[in-house]
């Protein structure tokens, strides 16, 4: 979805957004463009980066210029590990779709943040949902993009077992931007509170990353009765290991006085500024279409104006 589209359905909120610190230099009510930090830069070098794994100083100092490459400007980096965690029946796989769909889409921005879309394509693990199902979601998600080809970028995968061979196999024929995991709680196995349990089995995930020069984005459930919580990355199901682990862990959860609403909020972002952590998207999900727009204007600190119209 252009830009030019997504303004004409989103509708700024004036009222104070859910945790915003009144020092924070995010400002509420000023609509701007965001421009990427992202672009432009070295893909072999990062590769290089990623696979080195004894250097010198003096090496890693050659990198020095470089800022963190972002897949969606400023939230979830162009290699590493992230996770979206949620209580039940938020519209969490919602959320993931529609970000497939505009990376295959090859979308400026998602949610009026930009993306940095390298390859314009995405493998979706599917563990939860039948196929059926998710064909009848995604039919829906479909309505506001014309172009029903872009379903060719996306790789649907409904895995049994053997998920990491399988996605070494996908991403040995050709670089992704992004692989989702829905759910990675189903492709774990062991003792979800030890440390050395959950950490272990990620270990493939980034090795991936470093193989393939890819994000990945996974799903994890949060502990029982934490909806009425504030966000917090220590709702997240299981061992601290595995918020410990990733680099950026998103939140989403119901706004509880708006069942429309949706509130998505950074908990933990190695990468990211604090005042962007006191802050939440708010989202507005349509029941038709199933797509999520977001109604807060808002300024990633660091990320200058655009000058694009």
């Amino acid at each position: 979805m252009n830009k030019e589209n997504q303004n004409q359905i989103i509708s700024s909120q004036s009222e104070q957004i859910p945790g915003l610190s009144t020092d924070c230099p995010i400002k509420q009510n000023e609509k701007i463009d965001l421009e990427s930090n992202s672009e432009n830069q070295d893909d072999s070098l990062i590769m290089e980066l990623l696979n080195k794994e004894v250097m010198k100083g003096s090496e890693l100092a050659a990198f020095s210029g470089m800022s963190v490459p972002y897949l969606w400007e400023g939230l979830i980096p162009q290699y590493g590990i992230s996770f979206l965690t949620g209580a039940s029946d938020c519209n969490k796989s919602t959320f993931l779709r529609q970000f497939a769909l505009s990376i295959a889409n090859g979308d400026e921005d998602f949610l009026d943040i930009p993306l940095n879309i390298r390859y314009q394509k995405v493998i979706l693990v599917i563990t939860e949902d039948l196929a059926v199902n998710v064909a009848a979601l995604m039919n829906k998600q479909l309505q506001i993009f014309p172009d029903k080809a872009i379903l060719d970028n996306i790789t649907f995968v409904f895995p049994a077992s053997n998920i990491i061979k399988r996605l070494d196999e996908l991403l040995s024929k050709g670089k992704v931007d992004c692989v989702i995991v829905d759910t990675w709680t189903d492709t774990f196995t062991g003792d979800s509170n030890a440390s050395n349990s959950v950490r272990a089995p990620l270990h493939p995930y980034n090795e991936l990353v470093k193989k393939y020069g890819c994000s990945i984005l996974a799903l994890h459930h949060e502990k029982k009765g934490s909806e009425d919580k504030d966000p917090s990355k220590d709702n997240m199901l299981g061992s601290m290991g595995i918020q410990a682990y990733a680099r950026v862990v998103l939140q989403m959860k119901r706004d509880n006085g708006n069942s429309k609403k949706r509130l998505l909020t950074a908990v933990k972002g190695n990468y990211i500024q604090d005042c962007f952590k006191d802050q939440s998207l708010v989202l507005e999900v349509d029941e038709q279409t199933l797509i999520l727009t977001n109604t807060t204007d808002i300024s990633i600190p660091g990320i200058q104006k655009s000058t694009r119209i």
